[in-house]
């Protein structure tokens, strides 16, 4: 009996150890879960809990080596300040400006636009993926390689925007030449993003702007006819950082004349209109980048502008046409009739620009034609200027000397620069006036006006014989100079 008292004393004592013992563990608990629940709210953060206290108060030590614990006060936790809410703006218009003021402030910043062109040629549906990657800056340059899977054929050529001046590449040689016809997709990509200017009236964002989650603005929109018709129907979705102000995203989509895309791959489509779809990414804003500029040596003297006016429109001019092997030519210029085209062609031959070029084009029974140091049909001085129609001015014989040129502008400017030709018979087709006297429409599809400014008054022959002789690589087709009589 004594030991089973004995016993159950122990095992009360054990109980008992066992209670205060887990008092201890609970009278630290309660600092740790306050400051939990605590935290979010803020509230009493300075107020023990009267559990706490009453722990802490009954529990008594049972032996003198127990070490009964100190109360802890309870740290103050510190707020967490609450973040501003981010201003959004809600004007697009104003979106738009703020981007464009960015843009105008950086260096540079590179980009890759994905086309898909959608035409009917021959009565077959066609497409036309493209892809351009490139870099540009403030200093009106810019560069671009173009990618275009067709088939089995992948054309790719490079674009360098340089001096206010566009060079395209021509894979059949790697040289590069003037590209006259700067647009939204191969020119310089400032003039894509100019157009969305607000001010410029072209583009008009829907009034709504959403703030995506990924802390970009998005803006919806259309944009008015930006090339004489030439686009239309073009619809827009533009996102820009919302904290930086940056363009990160453009896509538009609509229908484009092909004509507005002046590459290689795409002769004989200009008159076709091809449904598209566009996507423009923008990365790495400011970062270091040099325009490197192409050989260009092969173009010969380049020009920035026409020159000036410097012949006397009442005084007489000719030309002799000198050619390396002895031959010559004379023409009668008329200066009183056409005097931008005259002047234009004394300025290039008095100043050396037509020595040792060739006559690279000649179709037997229609012209003859030179001016262009590259001998490939492709060069020009670096400047171009309006065609010059005279109504007493035709091309109704053989002899006709007219300048050549590539159609005209967008602006319904004229194409001319230094290439001439020489006729072999009357082309009345080329005239800038219809056969009743009325002005040619020049704007019109396979439509051809050039301008009369000379004919041969000798040395036919000379310009006979190479057509005679067009394929002998023998023969000489060089002139050697043009010489400028004025009287």
């Amino acid at each position: 009996m004594y030991k089973f008292i004995q016993e159950t004393k122990i095992f009360l004592i054990s109980i008992t150890l066992l209670f205060i013992c887990v008092g201890c563990f609970k009278s630290e608990k309660p600092n740790k879960s306050f400051a939990q629940e605590e935290k979010p709210s803020f509230k009493n953060s300075t107020q023990n809990t009267p559990t706490q206290k009453t722990i802490s108060q009954n529990i008594t030590p049972t032996t003198s080596t127990t070490v009964v614990p100190s109360p802890t006060a309870v740290p103050t936790p510190t707020p967490t300040p609450t973040p501003t809410p981010t201003s959004i703006q809600k004007d697009p218009n104003q979106i738009i400006k703020n981007a464009l003021i960015h843009l105008n402030k950086t260096e540079s910043a590179q980009y890759k636009i994905e086309i898909k062109l959608k035409t009917t040629f021959q009565n077959s549906d066609i497409l036309i993926p493209m892809e351009i990657s490139g870099t540009f800056n403030n200093k009106n340059e810019n560069q671009a390689d173009i990618f275009v899977p067709l088939g089995l054929f992948t054309f790719t050529h490079k674009i360098i925007n340089t001096n206010n001046k566009s060079y395209i590449s021509d894979p059949s040689d790697n040289k590069f030449y003037p590209l006259r016809d700067d647009n939204l997709f191969t020119g310089n990509i400032l003039q894509l993003l100019n157009h969305l200017n607000p001010e410029f009236k072209n583009f008009s964002p829907k009034p709504n702007v959403n703030l995506l989650n990924s802390g970009e603005y998005q803006l919806n929109g259309s944009i008015n006819s930006l090339e004489s018709g030439s686009l239309n129907n073009i619809q827009t979705e533009i996102l820009i950082d919302s904290k930086t102000n940056q363009f990160n995203q453009i896509s538009m989509s609509g229908n484009i004349s092909l004509g507005l895309i002046p590459l290689p791959f795409l002769k004989g489509l200009e008159s076709n209109t091809a449904k598209f779809e566009l996507s423009t990414n923008f990365t790495n804003y400011g970062i270091n980048t040099q325009i490197i500029t192409p050989d260009l040596t092969h173009l010969g003297k380049q020009y920035d502008s026409y020159p000036v006016m410097s012949i006397n429109v009442e005084n007489k001019y000719s030309a002799i046409i000198h050619m390396e092997n002895g031959d010559k030519v004379s023409i009668e210029l008329y200066p009183d009739k056409t005097p931008l085209t005259v002047n234009n062609f004394v300025f290039l031959s008095r100043d050396g620009y037509y020595n040792n070029m060739i006559f690279h084009r000649i179709i037997p029974g229609f012209v003859a034609q030179t001016g262009d140091p590259t001998g490939s049909g492709k060069g020009d001085p670096g400047y171009e200027f309006d065609n010059e129609f005279h109504i007493n001015l035709k091309h109704d014989s053989p002899g006709i000397v007219s300048m050549a040129n590539s159609g005209l502008r967008k602006n319904s400017k004229g194409t001319n620069g230094s290439q001439f030709f020489i006729t072999y018979r009357a082309t009345p087709h080329l005239d800038g006036y219809n056969s009743d006297g009325s002005k040619k429409d020049c704007n019109q599809p396979n439509s051809s006006c050039h301008t009369v400014f000379g004919k041969v008054i000798s040395g036919m022959e000379t310009i006979e014989k190479l057509s005679e002789n067009n394929n002998n690589p023998n023969y000489s087709k060089k002139i050697a100079k043009i010489e400028i009589i004025e009287e």
